[in-house]
């Protein structure tokens, strides 16, 4: 797929509008804003149960990637998991200072 345009109907433009798309970025920053902490752990489990997705033989096939690929995208890919990773540890050891 390119440009917006689907290898199943080459003549639909399938990119939405920017406001779909501004949209869209919006509900995502205030879904996770609302999550937080609890969102963080969404996605850290999220990225340990799919890992094994990275195996199939079509993950990242540029003509036709895997379902599981493009779920891996849609929650940030291998930066996204990274990322989660550093946000936990940073949770974790401020939950435990104020224990201590």
């Amino acid at each position: 797929m390119n440009s917006g345009r689907s290898d199943e109907h080459p003549h639909v433009d399938l990119t939405p509008p920017h406001r779909v798309a501004e949209n869209a970025g919006k509900g995502l920053r205030l879904e996770f804003n609302r999550g937080g902490t609890e969102t963080i752990e969404c996605m850290v489990s999220y990225f340990a149960r799919h890992a094994v997705d990275k195996q199939a033989k079509s993950f990242d096939d540029g003509k036709e990637p895997s379902a599981g690929y493009i779920a891996w995208l849609l929650w940030g890919g291998g930066e996204g998991r990274d990322w989660t990773r550093r946000k936990k540890a940073e949770i974790t050891g401020e939950d435990e200072r104020k224990r201590a």
